[in-house]
């Protein structure tokens, strides 16, 4: 399977890089090992969005734009919540798990991703140190994609909940200090070929 864009993992970072890509005009495939989307904001129930809005005494002002904006009102309207109040001027948004990943389903479809749930990076094939294949363990099938995005930059963009697919690429993290814990780069030159066929379960 040929791709644009492979995105591997479908927290709240993996679905924002998957849409965007896929409305520049990529076409996109977006990997979770879950059977959902969401990462923490699903698996770990926590309920609330905060760092959406200013700190602001009397309403909930948004801070951010675009695709998180969207996304945001879009899962206030389908958990039929409001932003809210907590101490001094500090707000967040609660939310439905189950609402946050209809909602990214929807967003996900509606962009052309292809969302492939239940499946893992087990493997990878370099070629002269570049990223020409993944393989994609489902539950059905192996499935070998070929992205073309990460095999001609020479930066991985992947967007991680977790450092499953680090791991396997046997890679290391760049760290600016900018980004959140969630989301790291990795750098496709730090990858040794010797040690890039992995599988983790």
């Amino acid at each position: 399977m040929r791709c644009d864009v492979a995105v591997i993992g479908a927290g709240a970072a993996g679905i924002a890089a998957a849409v965007a890509s896929a409305d520049a005009g990529a076409k996109v495939v977006l990997v979770e090992r879950h059977g959902f989307t969401g990462g923490l904001a699903t698996t770990a129930l926590v309920g609330t969005i905060c760092g959406l809005f200013y700190r602001y005494p009397s309403i909930a002002r948004y801070a951010v734009e675009g695709f998180a904006r969207e996304f945001a009102d879009a899962v206030q309207v389908a958990s039929q919540t409001h932003a809210v109040r907590f101490g001094e001027g500090l707000h967040f948004l609660p939310y439905r798990p189950a609402a946050f990943h209809q909602v990214a389903v929807n967003r996900l479809q509606q962009a052309g991703v292809q969302l492939l749930l239940h499946g893992t990076v087990s493997g990878i094939t370099l070629n002269r140190g570049q990223i020409r294949e993944l393989r994609i363990q489902t539950q059905m099938q192996v499935l070998n994609l070929y992205p073309a995005a990460i095999a001609s930059a020479r930066v991985i963009g992947t967007c991680l909940s977790t450092g499953y697919a680090a791991g396997c690429l046997a890679a290391e993290f760049s760290d600016t200090g900018i980004w959140q814990t969630a989301i790291k780069k990795i750098r496709q030159r730090q990858i040794a070929a010797h040690s890039a066929v992995s599988s983790y379960s």
